[in-house]
């Protein structure tokens, strides 16, 4: 799987709205590997 994030996904934007996007994307992707790893 490929992740994107931050600056590289939506361009310049505050720090607040990178904060608040790098905790949805670490939110979605321990989501995903969660479902990925349950053996």
């Amino acid at each position: 799987a490929i992740f994107a994030a931050g600056d590289i996904v939506k361009g310049d934007k505050t720090v607040v709205y990178a904060v608040k996007t790098g905790k949805e994307a670490a939110q979605a992707i321990h989501h995903y590997l969660e479902e990925a790893c349950s053996c």
